[in-house]
């Protein structure tokens, strides 16, 4: 039986004793400290970076925000010109960091792929910047990410499909780069996506058909691609969140997509520019009553214009030009609400004859013609033919005109929002630091009409309603003014670096609906209510990603009556969570805790939670075990709370309660016990996360019911029995760990039904055998582990993997005992491993013998090249020093002789990774070399090689460093050679 690996308190030794002496550098671990300095050591003109020195606390250096203990949370550095690349940054020392922020700069070289090493990673954003290459499929481990922006970069090849398995991530911005290729349909699993933006690329292909199961969906730009085919029909009961879709610059066909008659919260749609045809459907004016922009230009939209386009109340800009309408401009247009309010009507497109169509009617006697003649002088309608008749007479007697545009310079002198909403929003841009108004000033002038201004809303009547300044580069403080804006119902502030404190008149506003303040830097701890208030309109509060302190302020639960979302994550807010949230707001629908300091037992009180749909609260103190009351709040569809310190074990008798159950993530808490047969009743259950825990027993058969499940971890537990009791071809598995537990018998061959599967961990268990050829049908695998088992017959597995077509991880160590590695011409022909994209390659601690391969060399993209403890005798190869992207090295421990290589990356390493070799030689050991000393480069071949670790294609994972940086431990387990085995 393999012997049971050490867990997480073997890491934690390993990062005492390599632990450096302290410095200046203050609070923060120094090694995160020494891996910052040594990426800026890395860059050029980091002027901006002058804080960053051993003399200053790592806390203190700019663009570095700590979190709890002292752990550096927050890097952002947004447009400070820094120039160079990431492959030098050790982000496996980075092992809190929850935000990378480094857009606007001038960074380039590939993305490195051990980013995918900081595994708290919530938001990365290298927007802006000169990368290039193709994305690393290694991204798909960062199963935290909330947050993907690439935008604006010189990204090319096709978007991975592992990223299919970044199932937290809400937005993914990929546009204005050069990505090719087709959308998988594996995207639609992707239940959190937001927001996502595609535009500007060379994606081709259809729309995957699965695309309206992105329920959460709000914005979509596919629009300036080469996409083609119908958009997909929608399926029964399906809804729709979109408010904004761009499709245009394509080449869609078809009829105008009848499923957005159920996307009711739209209020831009662009398909310009397509080839979508047929006749403009009236229901859009019925159904999509929210419509502001309505682009259908450039297509081959025939027949009348539907009169019903005139219920649309809030059309700011209407363009139809460029098809092939007919008849008149419908009379009821004149009926429009914004309309007859010149305020609320951005622009109304109409070309050269009726929207540069076939249209021959004439310009009726209509309330459309009349409101043209009462709002615009005739200087302000463009090209009408005859200027000497009046207004009226001019649009009735002419078939044939050119242009009528009336944007903001058009509207009424005499309209405009109050003095009192344009002096607070001034007083807001004069609370920022210079510089860092994000261009608003170009548009906030005080002399005119704040209603024109960016980010700003008013409604019909001229009231300030929204105020949207997402991601706009704010830094300074938030004014308290913003208070006095008397109708503000909608306040997004999220995504900038503004500081200070959240003003308690925005927290307690007595007309803000949504308030967004996430990833800003405000610190401090939010204000109680001074006065009592008999309920607040709030429904939404964001206040995630921030630097808050101290307990939530108990008068904001009882006066928060009406609020249905709350996510205060990511803060280090610390007490007890309330009991009686539920009770004050009766329609509490989701609640994110997570990554702050709370402690104490999870209040029994959240199970009178009716309608609450989402519960997390991991990464936090919290102890004690599940409270049987929690159970009764029936309505949950997600329960998180990894990371935790609870206790127990789970009630088969209370877990059925929650049938509608689609995340249960309880992963690293401490629960004991078995996983109940119960659990074969949640029938609509995605994720099931029960990984690094103290839970036994055999897993039940009944898990098979379990149709919907997508995602399993069951990592670093004690599960005892053979897997093939559980029914593996009734799932639709793309995420399935089973490492570190006490499994045994063959791998099932009903594993091999899940088509779609695209991560294996079957480490560290007891499995035997050999793997059946049906291995093969596993064409979305990408990532397979399958270290410290007893399989067989390794030839056979890497010919039947040929099948695996998209596989580029392979972890097969301590397998395969007393066999002999097969010839090179076995792995020359492992096309599906794509050797010359391995980033990682570790065949250390093994008593291999012989020369470094010279095939070792076209490994182009190798970052990590790791050969220590063995046996190899000869040179080190000098090609090596055209491997460009390689930032580690180590070779220690061997019988290697003659000269170390020069130039390239060779410079960088230290001479630890050659300690250990006598007869090596060269300017980095200080040793010279003699005038007979050659480089004796060996281009010959392993052939029957005993080895302990055979394939070492790490991507992402675990590899043994000689500095023993956190992250990088591997326990690597070293026999005599005469038996050495993997």
């Amino acid at each position: 039986m393999t012997t049971r690996p050490a867990r997480a308190h073997l890491t934690a030794l390993f990062l005492l004793v390599a632990t450096v002496p302290a410095t200046a550098i203050g609070p923060g671990w120094s090694s995160e400290a020494d891996a910052l300095l040594a990426w800026k050591a890395s860059l050029v003109n980091t002027s901006a970076l002058s804080s960053w020195t051993r003399d200053a606390p790592v806390c203190n250096w700019t663009g570095v925000i700590c979190g709890h203990r002292n752990h550096v949370r927050w890097v952002r550095i947004e447009g400070c010109g820094l120039s160079g690349g990431l492959g030098t940054l050790d982000t496996a020392a980075l092992t809190g960091l929850a935000v990378l922020n480094l857009k606007g700069n001038n960074l380039g070289g590939a993305i490195p792929a051990n980013i995918s090493l900081l595994r708290s990673l919530k938001l990365l954003d290298l927007s802006n910047n000169r990368f290039d290459g193709s994305i690393p499929s290694q991204l798909s481990d960062m199963h935290s990410l909330v947050s993907l922006r690439l935008r604006s970069n010189n990204l090319l090849g096709d978007i991975p499909r592992l990223l299919c398995s970044l199932l937290s991530v809400q937005v993914l911005d990929l546009s204005d780069n050069r990505f090719t290729g087709e959308l998988p349909d594996c995207w639609c699993n992707l239940q959190n996506l937001r927001f996502i933006d595609l535009s500007r690329n060379r994606l081709t292909g259809e729309l995957p058909g699965c695309w309206w199961n992105l329920q959460e969906l709000g914005f979509m730009d596919l629009s300036n691609n080469s996409f083609s085919g119908e958009i997909p029909a929608a399926q029964a009961g399906q809804t729709c969140s979109l408010w904004s879709l761009y499709l245009a610059g394509n080449n869609f066909i078809g009829a105008f997509p009848p499923a957005l008659n159920r996307c009711n919260l739209l209020a831009t749609l662009d398909i310009g520019n397509n080839m979508f045809f047929g006749g403009i459907p009236p229901w859009i004016g019925s159904q999509v009553p929210s419509l502001r922009i309505l682009s259908l230009r450039s297509n081959n939209f025939t027949g009348n214009i539907p009169p019903e386009l005139s219920q649309l109340s809030q059309l700011q800009l209407l363009d139809m030009a460029n098809n092939s309408l007919a008849g008149s401009i419908p009379v009821a247009f004149g009926n429009l609400t914004s309309m007859k309010n010149p305020q609320g009507l951005s622009t109304l497109v109409v070309q050269e004859a009726l929207l540069q169509s076939h249209a021959k009617g004439a310009v009726e006697d209509s309330t459309l013609a009349d409101w043209i003649c009462h709002h615009l002088t005739p200087g302000q309608v463009a090209a009408i033919q005859d200027i000497t008749l009046s207004c009226k007479q001019r649009l009735l007697g002419f078939h044939r005109f050119s242009v009528i545009p009336f944007d903001s310079k058009f509207r009424s002198p005499t309209s405009s929002c109050t003095e009192q909403e344009r002096s607070s929003l001034i007083n807001f841009i004069d609370g920022l630091v210079p510089g860092g108004n994000g261009g608003l000033n170009v548009s906030w002038v005080n002399s005119t009409d704040c209603c024109k201004w960016e980010g700003i809303v008013c409604s019909t009547d001229e009231v300030v309603t929204y105020v949207l300044l997402a991601s706009k580069g704010l830094k300074g403080v938030i004014s308290p003014s913003l208070g006095n804006l008397a109708g503000l119902l909608h306040l997004n502030l999220s995504h900038n670096s503004l500081g200070g404190s959240l003003p308690t008149e925005l927290l307690f506003s007595r007309s803000i609906v949504v308030l967004d303040v996430s990833f800003n830097r405000l610190t401090g701890h939010l204000q109680e209510l001074q006065s009592a208030n008999p309920g607040l309109p709030l429904q939404v509060l964001n206040v995630s990603s921030n630097l808050f302190t101290e307990k939530f302020p108990s008068t904001a639960w009882e006066a928060m009556k009406n609020l249905v979302a709350l996510n205060a994550s990511n803060n280090s807010f610390t007490g007890q969570i309330p009991s009686y949230i539920c009770i004050n707001a009766p329609s509490f629908a989701m609640l994110d805790l997570g990554y702050n300091q709370f402690r104490g037992n999870i209040p029994p009180g959240l199970g009178s939670c009716s309608t609450l749909k989402v519960l997390k609260a991991g990464h936090n103190d919290l102890s004690g075990a599940l409270p049987d009351k929690l159970f009764n709040a029936t309505s949950l569809e997600e329960l998180s709370l990894p990371n935790n310190a609870l206790q127990g074990a789970l009630d088969g008798s209370l877990l059925v309660k929650l049938s509608s159950l689609a995340v249960l993530n309880l992963g690293s808490t401490g629960l004991s016990g078995k996983i109940p047969d119960s659990i074969g009743q949640l029938r609509k259950l995605e994720e099931l996360h029960l990984d690094n825990n103290n839970m036994s027993g055999e897993l039940p058969s009944a898990l098979d019911n379990c149709t919907n499940l997508t995602y399993i971890t069951l990592r670093n537990n004690s599960f005892t029995g053979d897997l093939s009791k559980i029914n593996f071809t009734v799932l639709d598995l793309r995420i399935a760990d089973f490492s570190m537990n006490l499994f045994n018998g063959t791998i099932p061959e009903s594993i091999y039904s899940c088509s779609n599967l695209m991560a294996l961990r079957l480490a560290y268990n007891s499995f035997h055998g050999q793997f059946s050829p049906s291995i093969g049908n596993l064409r979305s695998l990408t990532f397979l582990s399958l270290t410290n088992n007893s399989f067989t017959n390794l030839t056979n597995t890497l010919q039947m993997l040929k099948g695996c077509k998209n596989l580029t991880t392979l972890l097969i160590g301590t397998n395969f005992k007393d066999e002999t590695i097969p010839q090179d011409e076995t792995i020359n022909g492992f096309e599906n491993l794509q050797l010359k994209m391995l980033d990682y390659l570790n065949l250390s601690s093994n008593g291999l013998t012989g020369e470094i391969p010279q095939q070792i060399c076209n490994l182009t993209n190798l970052q990590m090249l790791d050969l220590s403890d063995n046996q190899l005798t000869g040179a080190i190869p000098s090609a090596l020093s055209d491997l460009h992207f390689l930032s580690g090295f180590d070779v220690s421990n061997n019988q290697l002789e003659g000269p170390v290589p020069s130039g390239g990356q060779f410079h960088t390493f230290s001479n630890s990774s050659y300690s250990g070799n006598p007869k090596l030689c060269g300017p980095i050991l200080s040793l010279n070399c003699t005038s007979t000393a050659t480089d004796q480069t060996s281009t010959s071949r392993w052939r029957n090689k005993r080895f302990g670790l055979v394939i070492g294609i790490i991507s992402g994972g675990l590899f043994k460093h000689k500095a023993l940086r956190p992250g990088f431990i591997y326990k690597a387990i070293r026999q005599p050679r005469s038996s050495a085995s993997t």
